[in-house]
């Protein structure tokens, strides 16, 4: 809101269009947010969270996919009509946003994660919905 003053500074201005482009988008985000999301109660944030950047590459890779929706899986292969899309993991099992963190074949993988990590692998939920890195990561 612009004060009595009729010029705002650059600066000003700037702020007050930072302030309505973000509450523009959680009240874009809280009607359209994708199921999956709303499941996982995972709130839109104009940051990185900082619990992300103490992950390992390839743990990050694995758990952004499963966030988005948009990955190696086979729910994904479905949705957009991928003919020729391998829908198991070489395990054997069907690949899901889950597969990763409890797939056999990547249990070394696995193991570095952990490291990070004070809960249960399996708790995807706190995984996917996790804004404060010391619910989830070790320091």
């Amino acid at each position: 809101m612009v004060t009595q003053n009729k010029e705002a500074s650059l600066a000003r201005a700037k702020s007050l269009l930072e302030e309505r482009y973000y509450s523009s988008l959680i009240a874009f985000w809280s009607s359209q947010a994708p199921k999956q999301y709303k499941d996982l109660e995972i709130r839109i944030t104009s940051r990185i969270p900082p619990e992300l950047s103490l992950l390992p590459r390839w743990s990050l890779g694995k758990l952004l996919a499963a966030r988005s929706g948009h990955g190696d899986f086979a729910s994904y292969h479905r949705r957009f009509y991928h003919k020729n899309a391998d829908h198991n993991c070489s395990c054997r099992l069907e690949k899901s946003p889950e597969h990763p963190f409890s797939c056999q074949l990547t249990r070394r993988l696995r193991g570095r994660l952990r490291g990070h990590l004070k809960h249960n692998m399996n708790n995807f939920k706190l995984l996917y919905q996790c804004t404060n890195p010391s619910m989830i990561c070790r320091d």
